[in-house]
């Protein structure tokens, strides 16, 4: 098992969805599938605030004005 050092804030699952303006059972499949890495503590579930923004950046798009 590979470990990183992160120095981030950990979110709730409520705060990362409100973060990314999503619902929480989209957050949660997002995590399921890979896409946005989260920390198991118990039943809890935690997420990075730094890898919300990262996956937010990955696919940023630009918007027709």
């Amino acid at each position: 098992m590979t470990e990183t050092t992160t120095t981030g804030r950990l979110l709730t699952m409520d705060q990362a969805a409100e973060r990314l303006s999503m619902s929480t059972r989209w957050v949660r499949h997002m995590i399921r599938l890979g896409q946005i890495p989260a920390v198991h503590l118990g039943r809890s579930v935690r997420l990075y605030d730094e890898d919300v923004d990262a996956f937010a950046r990955r696919h940023r798009r630009a918007v027709d004005q």
